[in-house]
């Protein structure tokens, strides 16, 4: 699962990493979040560089 561009403090949109049973959470975020250590990817930096850096 991509979380994209929250800071994971507004419910409900933060109780749904409780749900993630997959395999890799990547945080993309411009600054840390409470949920950092959960994640196997966390990437901290402006969410629009991010996306464009990965052409998708």
């Amino acid at each position: 699962m991509i979380v994209i561009g929250t800071s994971l403090r507004v419910y409900p949109a933060a109780s749904f990493i409780s749900y993630f049973k997959g395999n890799t959470l990547a945080l993309i975020n411009k600054s840390q979040t409470d949920y950092d250590s959960r994640a196997d990817i966390v990437i901290n930096d402006n969410v629009v560089a991010v996306i464009r850096k990965l052409k998708i």
